[in-house]
Formats: structure tokens, sequence, C-alpha cells
């Protein structure tokens, strides 16, 4: 009779042997359980399946964007060609510009007439430096003469009556192009435009940078980064950038004139917007670094053709 105790037979009938155990290749007995991986195996394989995951996520990120990038080609009109009629870009006017969207400009000019301003290194006029702006108006000629038309519109638009002290010191510093420049001035003050102005003036003067004459299945190129340490940050940055890019020559179909397009990309939303919107062309790219830095590691943007490199609250980005 057989062993009714389950497994026991195993054994005789094999061996032959009255119940001496059968040795395995790894030299335990069979039926032992196979010994239990390290800490450090567990570690590995969760880093492993932690990688799968995102070189997984990675490559979806990729396979979108150069599927939007390839449906955009289709149906983009020539270089040069507005996307829209005039209707539409009355419209992106009204978004842009109208106090009921985003209120005014939210700076009393006239408070800042007194503050001091300090100016050190090769930028200083003693040093022959250039000075600062008295007025807006002194953008569309003399020195600052290759200012764009439609950047000097855009200021009126704003309704940006006359320059803040760190606009003032700033924005001619920038177009002079010489030196880099750091800024420190109070929250309000208009650092934003600041910036913006004389970026987006110098890539108006560069004949080679436009977002619409971008073709082909490559990565989004911007001519300027703008890094910010918050999604807030980057969100209002970028509202700022879209108003002094504005053109109603190209918005409404006219053609002619600059082609510029500002996007944002940050972290804590779908990527897949950020992407569309990339895949459109960019010339100015608002970023946050860590989203910047999952986009560039995806080939999906590159940072050969940046020209212009901002970093707001740099002391704050250096915490992170």
């Amino acid at each position: 009779g057989g062993d009714e105790r389950g497994g026991g037979g195993r054994g005789r009938g094999r061996g032959g042997g009255g119940g001496r155990p059968v040795i395995t290749q790894g030299g335990g007995a069979e039926g032992d359980e196979p010994p239990k991986p390290s800490s450090s195996d567990r570690k590995a394989g969760r880093r492993a399946a932690q990688q799968a995951t995102v070189d997984r996520k990675g490559k979806e990120i990729a396979d979108y964007f150069f599927r939007m990038r390839a449906e955009e080609a289709r149906r983009s009109p020539a270089p040069g060609a507005g996307p829209g009629s005039e209707g539409d870009a009355l419209a992106i006017a009204r978004e842009l510009f109208d106090d009921a969207n985003h209120g005014s400009s939210g700076i009393r000019f006239d408070d800042y007439a007194s503050v001091p301003v300090e100016r050190s290194g090769p930028g200083e006029e003693v040093k022959g430096g250039p000075a600062p702006l008295a007025s807006f108006d002194e953008l569309a000629g003399g020195a600052f003469a290759g200012v764009p038309a439609f950047v000097l519109e855009n200021v009126k638009r704003c309704r940006y009556d006359k320059p803040t002290p760190i606009q003032a010191h700033a924005v001619p510093l920038a177009l002079d192009g010489r030196n880099d420049l750091m800024c420190c001035a109070q929250t309000g003050s208009g650092k934003t435009c600041g910036f913006l102005l004389p970026v987006i003036a110098r890539l108006a003067t560069a004949e080679d940078i436009c977002a619409a004459a971008e073709s082909g299945l490559r990565p989004a190129s911007p001519a300027a980064l703008v890094l910010a340490p918050t999604r807030e940050l980057a969100i209002q940055i970028h509202h700022e950038a879209r108003r002094l890019v504005f053109n109603v020559n190209t918005e409404g179909g006219g053609g002619g004139g600059a082609c510029f397009r500002s996007v944002v990309v940050y972290g804590g939303a779908d990527a897949k917007g950020q992407l569309q919107e990339l895949a459109r062309g960019v010339d100015v790219l608002v970023a946050t670094p860590g989203r910047l830095t999952e986009f560039v590691d995806r080939g999906v943007v590159s940072l050969a053709k940046v020209k212009h490199l901002v970093l707001d609250e740099a002391d704050r980005m250096l915490d992170m």
C-alpha cells in the first residue's frame, strides 16, 4: 500500500532506499523552500521595477511629442503666415490685455520715483555702461533703434507708463548685451518685464529665430529659456511673455513681422497639453527645473539653440 501521508511515497519510489531524501541540484532536500532574497536584492529589484516604469513613461512622452510634431508639420501654414483671422487676433488681444481678464499692471509707477538704485561692475555708467531709461519711448530710436515696433506697442497695451527703477536700469543693460546681468528688487517692482522685454527685443533681431519656421521631427529648440522655482511663478512669467510677443500682424493672419511663441512647462500637471504646445514651436520657454530636466532627458526639448538664459528667483532654486 502507498503512504497516505502525502509525499513520502515519492522519496521511496524514486530513490528505492527507504525514505532517503532526494538531493536537488542546488544541494537542498526536495520540498525545501528556496532561499529568501537578501535586503539588497529586494532593493535592487524595486529599483529595477521603478526604472522600468520611468523608462516606459519616458518613451510614451517622446512618442506622443513626435506624433504631435508630425501632425503639426502637416497642417502648419508657411513660415510668416498668421494662424488665424483678424477676429482671432482681437480675441487674443482681449485675453492678454483687457483688465477684466488679467487686471491692471499692478504697478504704481510714481511710488518708485525715489527708490535708490546701485549699479556695480562693468555696466556702471562711469565705466561706459548705458544710461537708465527715463521713458519707454526712448526705445523707439537712437541707441535702441533695433527694438521692434510690436514690442513697443505691447508695452503701451500693458499700460506701462514709465519704467520702474529696475526696468530703467536693467532694460538698457540687457539690450547692450556686453555683459551678464544680475538684478535684485522687491516683489511687484516690474522685474519680469525688465528681463523679458530686452530678451524678446533681441530675439526679434535674430533672423534665424522663429518658432513658425521649425520643421521636421526635431526636438523643440527654444532661443530663450526662463527658469523659475514654482509653477505659479512660471505661469505668471509665461503670461507676461505672451503679452510682449503678441504681434497683430502674425496673430491676425496678416503675414510679415515677428512670429514668436512662448510656452510654459511645469510639474504637477499632465504633460500632454504641454507637449502639444511644444510641438507647435517655441521661442521663449518658461520652465520649472524638474519638468525641464524630464523633457530634456526624453529628447523632446533641446537647449542647443538657447541664446538667452534667465534664472528668476535664482536663490530659491539653489535651495531646491
